[in-house]
């Protein structure tokens, strides 16, 4: 839940490489994913090169994280949460998703 409220505040996150986290930290989009402390070092470098203006890499992550705050509530619970129920998982129908800006659409026949 951490990642979870630190997009929330705006803030792009490094995080430690576990299976699960790719299901919200986009490396180079809205995070970093690191392997060991030499590889966060790495990262954590280069993102503050040029601190805090001057940091390409760094406007970057922010700003994919203020596209991940903009997705609807029942984005996330559609394509990151719902995905992990059974197929026999039973759910109230909210209709498709409305369109969201730089995200494919999805079918509601796949949902």
């Amino acid at each position: 839940m951490k990642v979870v409220d630190m997009f929330a505040s705006g803030i792009p996150v490094c995080a430690r490489g576990f299976k699960c986290i790719k299901e919200l930290v986009l490396h180079g989009k809205n995070g970093c994913v690191f392997n060991d402390s030499d590889h966060l070092c790495r990262q954590l470098v280069t993102l503050f090169k040029k601190f805090p203006n001057g940091s390409k890499n760094l406007s970057i992550l922010r700003e994919g994280v203020k596209h991940f705050q903009s997705l609807p509530w029942h984005y996330h619970w559609r394509h990151v949460a719902l995905p992990v129920f059974d197929d026999d998982y039973v759910f109230e129908d909210f209709g498709p998703d409305p369109p969201v800006p730089g995200m494919p659409e999805v079918p509601h026949a796949m949902i």
